[in-house]
């Protein structure tokens, strides 16, 4: 973990209509936990390795997550936890991670 405050935000509103004010927040990984997540592949002839890959992923996810917003089920912005970001759809995961892995500071909100 970076000694740092360099934050990166993935916006959520294109999830839909009421999303736009959602959004997650994530410390910028260092140079070293970057390798460790270029290095994650899967070994096809381990299926045990999908699950590694993934539970090493979302564990530098949760270890990173600082604050954010979502959709509730009724409709109504609520605040998410760490332990929620397993419950987003892929696609938010990937993008989260994709902004994590990029070299770039989120601009200023």
């Amino acid at each position: 973990m970076s000694q740092f405050k360099i934050l990166k935000r993935l916006e959520l509103k294109s999830l839909g209509e009421g999303w736009e004010n959602c959004y997650l927040e994530f410390s910028a990984i260092t140079f070293s936990e970057a390798k460790v997540l270029a290095g994650l592949e899967v070994n096809a002839d381990d299926p045990k390795s999908a699950v590694a890959m993934s539970d090493k992923a979302m564990k530098l996810l949760e270890d990173h997550y600082i604050s954010g917003k979502a959709l509730g089920l009724d409709g109504k912005e609520i605040e998410v936890k760490k332990n929620d970001l397993k419950d987003f759809p892929i696609e938010v995961v990937n993008e989260a991670i994709t902004l994590l892995s990029r070299g770039e500071a989120s601009p200023k909100v």
